[in-house]
């Protein structure tokens, strides 16, 4: 008599043991045990122990985990204890189902990733998705192996259902049995996408608004130009860019979906994200409002407050400077309010939120700060904060002196604090300064400049040395020194007859000028002319007469001042004059050939006039200090050097390169501006009356490039120098 045939075989996890439930076609009288063997064979060396129980037509048997953990196959059969009689066996599972992921598709489908690697994958033919329906009733479903997708349809739900919890096994067949593996622990697939509403840009972070999940981690995906950068979560609704390199007007944009350990759900809508800060442009006050020009056009949003100093009692807000008046109901019951009945009258204060388009708009002066930032859609750029404060030269008083500023007017114009500066260079070795009125100190990756209070009651004569002796200690580094020289421009208050020394290193009572790039050098030649006449003396018809102008452009190449870009550049050599001897005599310059020499070239570049010309009626004079001069150095201290021997009557300096203009030639260093939109080359010196005289204006605005910037000048004193780019306009 044999043993009826397993027709069902399903296996349960519990605990540290799987338990096999078996089922048979029909019912198997006597004392029946079920058998766990490695072999399909009933022999006795390939049982694992387990507990078995049996009942008419199924029965369980239990096995611990361990002793499956070196098992390859298995299977399991009946045994009747009685007559010995065996069943055939049947192969069954040793593990759960190992999930990898799962994710949903564009099509609306559940995807799943089983382990590949396990065996039980290899001979398995079908995947069984058990889960609950919405009315809390068990369902399942057969899915043909090796791709395994449903449709949420198929599930009975949709893309807007919330999170589903599955969990999955295999199943095949042997022996004409039905065999189920043990499932694998319930899985939670989010459904529904999220979906980010707005973004708000702060620094390095994104702020995400929206209909999002609590207990599921959001990620998103991050693209820059139609560009996958990376995928990142987004904790609490936040998420860092630190780390990422983007381009801020690229911008970016965000496709958000939920992550488990597990699976992805469905990607929600893009959104963007705005990089790009705003950027002022100018401010100008007048009328008792502030007109702000961005540097763009755009959708901003904007936010400010009125100014501490005009604000009034705690708990109201004047409101005329914003155009609200009050009904005579609503002002009668103000108890704060003095003004008559029907007037402007204080209100109950709040800050003021606007969005703007374009590029320019308005706030009331008393508005002492705003923020603004891009707005696109549901996204908002970082908000940048900037005082309304005009950007300008100004002039301000302090005691008896006008000093004037091209930079932010400091509140209450006072002068009573240090000026610190970054300039934005880094300190090279031996650059740092610490003098009486200026100091330059290293601050880690930037340098900083300090401008002591002090330098608005000291001599001036005090305050340039100590500004002569802070260059020379940068000047071996000229990109130092010119960053210096910028940021003491821009910063540092000044009085008119100050500027020229500032910008262009002039100073009168020594006899020189500092030549930098951009300027013409206007040369007025002349020679010797002697006519004899019995009847005269020598004396009286001797003299000088004029040949024509020159002008020679000073340009800058690699660090190094030239004159005359063309002709500087072409492959011929030029003589450098003979040394001076020690009469001090040097061969002068005809023309601008002499000026082409390689030693000429340098960093340094400055013309110094003689303590005293040669007489009219006298012949030229070959001594270098006794006629216009050209020095140039690498070396600010040779320069310093040859300037002060040229003007006492000394020697030469080694390492300074001189080029002397013969007899009565004058040199006038020359600058460009812009008179109502045409370019005038003007002598260093001249003057904002100067030019309104020449072409006639008798008013015009002028507006002065600082570090680049143009700005308007705020003061009426027409006898400000002009310095180069300087612009006047009706």
């Amino acid at each position: 008599m044999s043993l009826s045939e397993i027709n069902l075989v399903q296996i349960t996890e519990e605990g540290d043991s799987f338990i096999y439930e078996v089922n048979t076609k029909e019912v198997c009288q006597g004392k029946i045990a079920l058998v766990l063997s490695t072999l399909r064979s009933t022999s006795s060396a390939s049982v694992i122990e387990g507990k078995s129980e049996w009942n008419n037509s199924s029965g369980t048997i239990t096995v611990q985990k361990e002793k499956l953990k070196e098992v390859k196959d298995l299977y399991v059969y009946l045994k009747d204890q009685n007559s010995q009689i065996t069943g055939t066996p049947v192969k069954v599972y040793y593990e759960p189902l190992s999930l990898k992921g799962w994710y949903i598709t564009k099509n609306l489908e559940l995807a799943f990733m089983p382990d590949r690697g396990k065996s039980a994958f290899e001979f398995s033919k079908r995947l069984v998705i058990f889960y609950q329906d919405e009315g809390g009733f068990d369902q399942y479903c057969m899915l043909d192996l090796p791709n395994v997708r449903v449709s949420l349809e198929q599930l009975d739900l949709w893309e807007d259902s919330s999170d589903f919890t599955f969990r999955l096994g295999y199943y095949m067949e042997d022996e004409e049995a039905g065999i189920y593996s043990a499932y694998c622990p319930p899985v939670s697939a989010y459904i529904k996408p999220p979906q980010i509403q707005k973004t708000a840009v702060s620094g390095s972070k994104v702020t995400l608004s929206g209909s999002f999940e609590d207990k599921v981690p959001l990620w998103v995906q991050i693209y820059s130009g139609g560009q996958l950068l990376k995928e990142a979560a987004a904790e609490k609704g936040e998420l860092d860019l630190s780390g990422l390199y983007v381009d801020e007007e690229e911008g970016l944009s965000l496709t958000p979906y939920y992550k488990t350990e597990l699976g992805r759900s469905l990607y929600g809508g893009k959104a963007e994200v705005i990089l790009r800060s705003p950027v002022m442009e100018a401010c100008s006050i007048c009328g008792g409002k502030a007109a702000i020009r961005m540097e763009r056009s755009g959708i901003y949003a904007v936010s400010y407050t009125l100014s501490d100093e005009i604000r009034p009692p705690e708990g109201h807000a004047f409101r005329d400077a914003l155009g609200y008046t009050l009904s005579d109901e609503v002002h009668a019951s103000c108890d704060s309010c003095s003004l008559e009945a029907g007037g402007a009258c204080p209100e109950m204060y709040e800050k003021e939120n606007q969005v703007i388009t374009g590029r320019q708009f308005q706030l009331p002066q008393a508005a002492a700060e705003f923020q603004i930032g891009y707005l696109s859609g549901n996204a908002a750029g970082p908000m940048v904060n900037y005082a309304v404060k005009e950007r300008a030269v100004y002039a301000f008083v302090q005691g008896e002196e006008s000093f004037y500023l091209a930079c932010d007017r400091p509140d209450g114009c006072g002068l009573n604090a240090d000026i610190a500066v970054e300039p934005g260079v880094k300190l090279a070795e031996g650059c740092a300064y610490t003098g009486t009125y200026f100091q330059l100190a290293d601050a880690g990756e930037k340098a900083v400049l300090t401008m002591k209070k002090e330098i608005f009651t000291a001599e001036t004569e005090a305050v340039h040395g100590d500004y002569i002796k802070l260059m020379k200690q940068i000047a071996a580094h000229r990109d130092i020194f010119l960053a210096v020289r910028s940021a003491v421009l821009e910063k540092l208050p000044m009085r008119a007859g100050e500027m020229l020394f500032y910008y262009y290193d002039h100073c009168p009572e020594s006899g020189y000028v500092g030549i930098y790039e951009g300027m013409n050098l206007m040369t007025e030649y002349t020679v010797y002319q002697n006519i004899p006449d019995a009847r005269q003396s020598n004396g009286d018809l001797n003299g000088f007469v004029g040949t024509g102008t020159a002008g020679y452009q000073v340009v800058e190449r690699d660090g190094r001042l030239k004159i005359e870009p063309f002709a500087g550049e072409m492959n011929f050599a030029v003589a450098p004059p003979r040394d001076m001897g020690s009469d001090n005599k040097l061969c002068g310059g005809a023309g601008i050939a002499d000026l082409l020499y390689q030693g000429f070239s340098a960093a340094y570049m400055r013309l110094v006039y003689p303590a005293q010309f040669t007489d009219r009626s006298s012949t030229g004079n070959l001594c270098y200090d006794r006629n216009i001069c050209l020095l140039s150095s690498g070396s600010w201290d040779r320069l310093s050097e040859a300037t002060e021997h040229m003007r006492t009557g000394g020697l030469g300096v080694e390492g300074c390169a001189y080029h002397y203009f013969r007899g009565r030639a004058v040199v006038v260093p020359q600058i460009c501006v812009n008179v109502c939109g045409n370019v005038l080359r003007v002598s260093l010196g001249t003057r904002l009356a100067d030019v309104q005289k020449s072409m006639g204006l008798k008013e015009c605005r002028l507006y002065r490039m600082v570090n680049g910037e143009k700005l308007p000048v705020k003061y009426q004193n027409t006898q400000v120098p002009l310095v180069a780019g300087d612009c006047l306009e009706l």
